[in-house]
């Protein structure tokens, strides 16, 4: 009831297209993103531990899974990444079109073997990259609602 008397101002920012510097720089940020590919008629979606380089995004996965197997057909993937603040109401998003393929370079592979490059499953021993195609992202800054000053309290309502 009394939140019905009480009307809320709502200041809402737009979404903000990033370029792609910027989009890199937050995709970089973040330790876990999502690869997505076609599985049939339809799409699969997964969380993966990532590290990006330069020349793409690089994650682990099983040496008999699908990942594995999309990647030695270079396939064409979606990788997505994220982060939301849920208190400054603020977040931001990057997609990445790419072509994955097996990483086998024994120089790659040596600094990954040393890199931040974890996984949750002790199963995933071979290395592959996302190559970084087309690249966008968006951020913004959600609604926020405050309760109005006294002074707009007090003015006549029309």
């Amino acid at each position: 009831m009394i939140n019905d008397m009480i009307p809320l101002q709502t200041v809402t920012q737009s979404l903000i297209d990033l370029t792609r510097a910027e989009s890199l720089a937050l995709l970089g940020s973040v330790p876990v993103g999502r690869l997505a590919h076609a599985h049939e008629v339809f799409p699969c979606i997964r969380p993966v531990n990532f590290v990006l380089q330069p020349d793409g995004i690089y994650l682990r996965t099983a040496d008999d899974g699908e990942v594995l197997q999309l990647a030695q057909d270079r396939a064409q993937v979606v990788f997505e990444a994220d982060s939301y603040d849920s208190t400054a109401k603020f977040g931001w998003s990057v997609v990445v079109l790419g072509q994955l393929e097996r990483v086998v370079e024994p120089l790659a592979l040596r600094w990954l073997a040393d890199s931040a490059l974890c996984t949750w499953a002790d199963d995933r021993r071979e290395v592959v990259r996302v190559s970084l195609g087309q690249v966008s992202g968006r951020r913004a800054g959600g609604p926020v609602a405050h309760p109005p000053t006294t002074n707009e309290l007090a003015a006549p309502q029309r």
